[in-house]
């Protein structure tokens, strides 16, 4: 490794004593050090890669064969049943396809449609949208839409309490206050509030002492 100034003084040394400089000769690369600095090397020495390319694109070649000759051997196939028969990637198949411009066999995958016959036929009071919208493989909000229009209920997903809510609901909430019914279930006291004024439930009112 030699710095820039070292670099200078020997390209000028050597051309002044006759000789010349060719970009083929010689590669100068900054390998951005924390001393700076560069390198000198023959082109001769630079990586050769191009045999590798070569044997990757054989190897390419090779497989995008086999598919051909699954193809040639048999009409009406799908890219999937391609790539299976010749034991090659999907991808493979696909430029194999696009070499010998196969008529490949197109294979829907898409889910049908689901219409609104299809949602008034499965809805019911015991489903949420939600549930019903993974069942028939649709959105929540246009089960709900759907029914909201055709008036039929559908059961309301905050119509079941939570696990925290029903130890909640489980206490006398009238004979205890905020207070105490958040340390028993462990939450915070306007959590208790919330729960009580949803479902309808008194609390204890906290006494004030003023002496």
């Amino acid at each position: 490794m030699i710095s820039s100034s070292e670099l200078s003084d020997l390209t000028a040394n050597f051309l002044q004593s006759g000789g010349q400089i060719e970009k083929h000769d010689i590669i100068v690369r900054d390998y951005a050090a924390p001393k700076g600095g560069f390198m000198m090397t023959s082109a001769n020495d630079a990586p050769k890669n191009n045999l590798k390319t070569r044997k990757k694109r054989s190897h390419s070649y090779a497989q995008r064969n086999k598919a051909i000759e699954v193809m040639r051997e048999n009409k009406n196939l799908s890219t999937d049943e391609i790539a299976e028969l010749a034991g090659v990637s999907q991808t493979t198949a696909r430029e194999a396809i696009k070499h010998i411009k196969y008529d490949v066999r197109r294979v829907s995958t898409a889910r049908p449609p689901v219409t609104r016959e299809l949602i008034l036929q499965h809805a019911s009071d015991d489903k949420t949208a939600a549930e019903l919208a993974e069942e028939l493989g649709t959105t929540a909000s246009y089960v709900f839409r759907t029914c909201m229009l055709n008036g039929i209920k559908l059961k309301r997903a905050a119509d079941e309490p939570t696990e925290l809510e029903s130890r909640i609901l489980a206490i006398k909430t009238w004979a205890y206050t905020a207070k105490e019914i958040a340390e028993q279930v462990g939450c915070t006291q306007p959590h208790v509030r919330v729960v009580c004024k949803k479902y309808n439930r008194k609390l204890k009112s906290g006494v004030k002492n003023y002496d």
